[in-house]
């Protein structure tokens, strides 16, 4: 009894050690250090061989019906990551400020502004802009050259039953128009893109 009792023992502080290696360690008490965290995650976007710990990242920042772009449910954020892997052909994210924006007697907004750096492959420009794969012309201006996207996401979170500061709705807000016209060097064109594309980002 006493060995077996040692053996269950043992496998449990195993279990412990493989999960305590996949999930982040995050403070509780800081709205801004688990939004950062969920950014840092993703850096560079969805990620095969750290996807165990990004899923982790997720569900340990957000709540299980946390709202993103219109859709609810934490199992979607992790969807719109991975069906993106296709779309770049590099993709950086970067954090240039955080700061609690408000905070009232349930919840807690965090502003969190940066940069998205992104190079688009055929598959991503149909994506984001689904009408310019109807022109070869312009889906040839987007394919491989850089856009570089202002980048706002505001966190709301609130306090939980177990003590922790969750994710419960998540807004990003991109400045696609900027981008363009850094890319593109022409206002002409990014009218173009503007009045016969319809932009679609559904990155969170």
């Amino acid at each position: 009894m006493v060995l077996d009792t040692a053996r269950l023992e043992g496998r449990l502080q195993f279990l412990r050690e493989q999960v305590s290696s996949q999930c982040p360690v995050l403070d509780g008490s800081s709205a801004v250090a688990r939004c950062a965290a969920y950014w840092s995650a993703f850096a560079h976007g969805y990620d095969p061989y750290r996807a165990a710990y990004q899923i982790a990242v997720v569900t340990s920042t957000m709540t299980p019906d946390v709202e993103s772009m219109g859709v609810v449910g934490v199992e979607h954020i992790v969807a719109s990551w991975r069906r993106h892997v296709s779309s770049f052909i590099a993709f950086s994210k970067v954090a240039t400020a955080w700061r609690v924006a408000a905070v009232d007697g349930t919840t807690t907004v965090v502003r969190g502004d940066g940069t998205i750096a992104m190079r688009l492959t055929r598959a991503g420009v149909a994506h984001f802009f689904p009408h310019v794969s109807n022109n070869e012309a312009m889906n040839q201006l987007l394919i491989g050259r850089e856009l570089c996207l202002p980048c706002t996401q505001i966190f709301y979170l609130s306090l939980q039953g177990d003590g922790r500061l969750m994710v419960h709705r998540l807004e990003t807000l991109w400045n696609v128009a900027l981008a363009l016209t850094n890319a593109l060097g022409s206002l002409q064109q990014v009218a173009e893109y503007t009045l016969t594309t319809k932009y679609r980002g559904h990155l969170h």
